[in-house]
């Protein structure tokens, strides 16, 4: 398993991301401060009407100039606004 992968697993126990009702909030949230790594998710999307998951979006922070800490400060200040 990568180091990667390790850390995003580490985050999602501390943060349930794919919790019942959440992960959709969290993608459409997502989706407005990381529009090129949504898209590009969408592209990889065998199912076009699928929204990606959290980790799809994650794995692509790249094409949005954004770091992988990036994306773990904008879910925890979602997590926070939202009181999870």
């Amino acid at each position: 398993m990568s180091d990667r992968i390790k850390k995003f697993d580490k985050f999602c126990k501390k943060y349930d991301l794919y919790g019942d009702g959440i992960e959709e909030q969290i993608v459409l949230y997502l989706k407005n401060i990381f529009p090129k790594s949504y898209k590009k998710s969408q592209e990889h999307s065998t199912n076009e009407n699928e929204l990606p998951t959290p980790y799809d979006i994650y794995k692509l922070t790249s094409e949005d100039k954004k770091t992988e800490e990036d994306f773990f400060k904008v879910v925890e200040k979602w997590f926070k606004e939202n009181k999870y």
